[in-house]
């Protein structure tokens, strides 16, 4: 980042455009292009107000499948300020911390952020929100939640609410290969052939996926598996 001082008519350039790469989701594909990190350093390093994107994270509504698609997320709105908030969190920022625990407390779509906290923060950052999912939780949930996951199998036997969908949900899952598997030890190589395995389920392809992402390193044999 250049350390030459910018003057306020370069700011105001710089903020609009800044807003306006986080306001929609401009990737070609979304599963594999990852700029979460990117455009929260952008935000970060032009010290924009997080306000517009916690309105646009309120303002989704529940998901719908993309022939019903939320006019508020037919960009992927929901996910973007999701991704850069947490992102944000990591280094620091409180405002992004308290927004998403937050959302997590009274939001519509509580369980998917739930979710990304528990796969991308410390545990002692999000594990004393169990009492909240307790009191939200509903049998309807069980298909959002994957039991063998965090933070359901952290949570699981500390309140019964919690373990009856989670219940639930391992017996709505009757096929072996989406089965999710502990994944943090193996090699990028390894990830890649589980992306290319035709048995592989889908559960477990999102999370060699997920694994990858977290890795933050290339692996330029990713895209032949996109193929």
């Amino acid at each position: 980042m250049c350390c030459v001082p910018c003057s306020s008519q370069q700011i105001r350039w710089s903020g609009g455009a800044g807003r306006a790469c986080t306001g929609r989701d401009t990737r070609w594909d979304w599963q594999v292009d990852d700029r979460y990190t990117y455009l929260a350093r952008l935000l970060h390093d032009l010290r924009l107000d997080l306000a517009p994107l916690v309105t646009q994270l309120r303002a989704c509504g529940p998901y719908r499948a993309w022939a019903r698609a939320d006019p508020t997320d037919d960009d992927n709105q929901f996910n973007l300020a999701v991704g850069i908030l947490e992102a944000l969190a990591r280094k620091g920022n409180t405002q992004a911390t308290e927004t998403l625990r937050g959302y997590v407390r009274d939001g519509i779509r509580w369980i998917d952020v739930l979710s990304t906290l528990a796969g991308s923060w410390p545990a002692q950052w999000w594990d004393d929100l169990w009492e909240t999912a307790a009191r939200r939780i509903r049998c309807e949930d069980a298909a959002e939640v994957l039991p063998a996951s965090e933070p359901w199998r952290r949570w699981r036997g500390r309140d019964p609410r919690i373990d009856t969908v989670l219940n639930t949900a391992q017996r709505g899952r009757q096929d072996p290969r989406d089965r999710p598997v502990d994944l943090s030890a193996t090699s990028d190589a390894e990830l890649v052939a589980l992306l290319q395995a035709p048995d592989t389920g889908r559960a477990v392809k999102a999370f060699a996926l997920h694994q990858i992402r977290r890795s933050a390193r290339p692996v330029p044999e990713l895209l032949d598996a996109v193929e």
